[in-house]
This record gives C-alpha cells, sequence and structure tokens, in this order.
C-alpha cells in the first residue's frame, strides 16, 4: 500500500513539473527572434532563435520578424491596407501627387536588442504601426520634392523607388534597426 501511494506521489510530481516546464516554454516562430526581458535585470543580451525556449518565470519575450514582410499603404482594402492609406506627396514643381506604396522590409536580428531598448518595450508590430507609418510620408516626400510632377508620373520611376529605397534603408536601419528591401510605389494619382 505504501508503494502505491509513493509511486502516486512521484508521478503527480512528474506531471506537475513536466506541467511547469512546459508552460514556461517560449516557441519563437520560423522567420523571427526573441527578445527576452523582466522587471528586475531589464532586456537580457541573449536573442532567442527560431525554437522552443525554456523561460524563466518572470521573463517575458517580445518577437520581432527578420523574415521579409511587407507595409502596403493602398487606397483600395484589396490591395492589402486595412483603410485608405494611400497618402500625397510634394514634387518640385509644387505638384500634389496621392500614391500607393508598398515596402518590403525586415528587422535587423543584429540591432533588435538595441530597438526594443530604444522603444521601450514595443515590439516590432507595434513600431511599424506606431513609429514607422506615422513618418513613413515624411521621408517619402522628402525625396519626391527632388522630382518634378512629370519625372514622377511619366519618367524613370525605377530610379525614383531605388532613391527612395536607399533614402529609407539607410534612414530606418539606423532608427528603427529595419532593413528595406524594397520600396516602390503601385499606384500614382495625380490631384488637382
Amino acid at each position: 500500500m505504501k508503494s502505491k501511494i509513493i509511486i502516486g506521489i512521484v508521478a503527480a510530481v512528474a506531471v506537475l513539473g513536466g506541467g511547469y516546464t512546459v508552460s514556461r516554454m517560449d516557441f519563437i516562430g520560423t522567420g523571427k527572434v526573441g527578445i527576452v526581458y523582466n522587471y528586475k535585470d531589464g532586456v537580457q543580451d541573449t536573442v532567442l532563435t527560431p525554437g522552443m525556449h525554456f523561460s524563466a518565470p518572470m521573463n517575458k519575450v517580445k518577437e520581432f520578424s527578420t523574415s521579409n514582410e511587407i507595409l502596403v499603404l493602398t487606397k483600395d482594402k484589396r490591395d492589402g491596407s486595412k483603410e485608405d492609406d494611400s497618402f500625397k506627396v510634394a514634387t518640385s514643381d509644387d505638384a500634389s501627387i496621392a500614391v500607393s506604396f508598398q515596402m518590403s522590409y525586415r528587422y535587423d536580428p543584429d540591432t533588435v536588442i538595441d530597438t526594443y531598448k530604444r522603444f521601450k518595450g514595443m515590439d516590432g508590430e507595434d513600431i511599424i504601426e506606431n513609429r514607422v507609418k506615422t513618418v513613413l510620408k515624411s521621408k517619402i516626400s522628402e525625396i519626391t520634392t527632388d522630382y518634378s510632377m512629370m519625372d514622377i508620373y511619366s519618367g524613370n520611376r525605377s530610379a525614383l523607388n531605388n532613391a527612395i529605397t536607399e533614402y529609407l534603408n539607410k534612414d530606418f536601419h539606423k532608427k528603427y534597426g529595419i532593413e528595406v528591401l524594397d520600396a516602390s510605389w503601385t499606384c500614382i494619382r495625380i490631384k488637382s
């Protein structure tokens, strides 16, 4: 009888221990990295790679995408925007052009810890939604003011897209830890 009680206690402890261990596992998906932090020690200097990781009880994990993501700002919801996200840009000849825009990007895994610290706990999606989107339009206008309406509308659009990609990559990598892979206009409309 005593051996059955001991076996039952050992089995119960094993089940509870196994349950606890599983509850402390954090899964980092493919194409993402994780930042570990807690309220006592702050942000740890280790980046979690894809896979399962054991996490101490007080630790929290935030994820950043290191795979290619696309930000779409269009007029039409069918093209990928949640609402009318198209915007107007100025030109060197004071014309106003409405544009739809898309940008391929990813977070630089070598800088995500610094990015996380700089933005005080925001994860990758929060930074895109609350920081990048708010400055993106003005950053693009800084480039378009060097081009006339005709250059933009019917000229060499690939040169303009390359200039925007280069400018955004340099600026966003420094400020947000984001590598801009490609930035391009998907639709241009002349506003009167």
